[in-house]
């Protein structure tokens, strides 16, 4: 519907129910390039149209009117040989097919051979893109580079990975068709499982920081219960996580159930420096006028935040 083949692409279209795998897609490019590596000679020749179409192993498009004589091209084989004896088996090893396009006079030429999409242009109909040449030799050059990235990326800390691992991903997007579709995809996959164990890893990091940021947030209110304290302003130390607020607040009511307490907790290594502010007053404070809400809303109030 929309093939095209040109010096350095070509567009394939074909029918399918479905998209290539990837193995499927791999077996393409390793075959091309293997035929490209055998330095093949590709030869033509004009000849009777039912010559032509006894030839054993013979493509050509279901559906399409050609002319007599058609042009026939060969990979490896000799065409003179073909008209011979069409009907040997043997030719059916090689690409044998009525074309009238350009092509090279031996699949050496053309260098080297990198599948750059595989996608739906209608129901039933899939395409295949793919290059040849310097622009071929550029993708697997620049998929080489970004593998090598990617085994970087693999060797860095979990707190250095976190700030590259985004700007990498962005980089193999913005490298689209410039690259095999396989190398493409298999950056993808491998950025994700990457980014799956670094979220991971940050949970659990979280998980430990918050649990020890509890614990020394119980010392501190125990130590307000036995100083008797009627209020106090505590930094929290617990991040900006809601259900470490909670945790915290629960831990308020239980150890010091007495003391009107006014907490602040920063992350900026999350947030950017984002604050929570929150407070737990006992009733005996709300008796005297004390409310929570307009605690919290006063004290945020120089920093430009604001209470719910």
């Amino acid at each position: 519907r929309g093939s095209l083949v040109t010096d350095e692409k070509l567009r394939f279209d074909f029918s399918a129910a479905k998209a290539l795998t990837l193995d499927q897609l791999r077996a393409v490019e390793d075959e091309v390039r293997d035929t490209i590596l055998r330095g093949l000679p590709v030869n033509s020749e004009v000849m009777a149209l039912d010559t032509a179409k006894s030839i054993a192993g013979l493509r050509a498009v279901f559906g399409e009117v050609y002319p007599d004589p058609v042009r026939v091209v060969a990979v490896e084989h000799d065409i003179g040989q073909l008209s011979a004896d069409p009907t040997n088996s043997a030719w059916t090893s090689a690409s044998v097919e009525f074309c009238g396009g350009t092509h090279i006079t031996n699949t050496a030429d053309a260098h080297e051979f990198v599948i750059t999409e595989e996608t739906a242009v209608a129901k039933g109909i899939r395409r295949v893109t793919a290059v040849t040449g310097p622009e071929a030799v550029h993708a697997v050059t620049e998929g080489a580079r970004l593998i090598g990235a990617l085994k970087e990326l693999r060797g860095k800390s979990k707190p250095e990975l976190d700030e590259a691992i985004g700007d990498f991903r962005k980089e193999v997007e913005e490298a689209g068709p410039s690259i095999s579709y396989l190398t493409r995809s298999e950056l993808r996959s491998s950025t994700e499982t990457m980014q799956k164990e670094l979220a991971a890893w940050k949970k659990a990091e979280l998980n430990k920081s918050l649990s020890q940021g509890i614990k020394a947030l119980e010392e501190t209110l125990l130590q307000l219960k036995e100083d008797a304290a009627s209020f106090a302003v505590i930094d929290a130390g617990l991040g900006t996580d809601s259900q470490a607020v909670k945790k915290a607040l629960e831990a308020m009511k239980k150890h010091a159930p007495d003391t009107a307490i006014l907490a602040f907790s920063e992350d900026p290594a999350v947030s950017g420096g984002k604050v929570l502010c929150f407070a737990n007053v006992p009733q005996q404070a709300i008796d005297q006028g004390l409310k929570a809400n307009a605690w919290v809303t006063a004290a945020l109030a120089p920093i430009g935040g604001k209470g719910g």
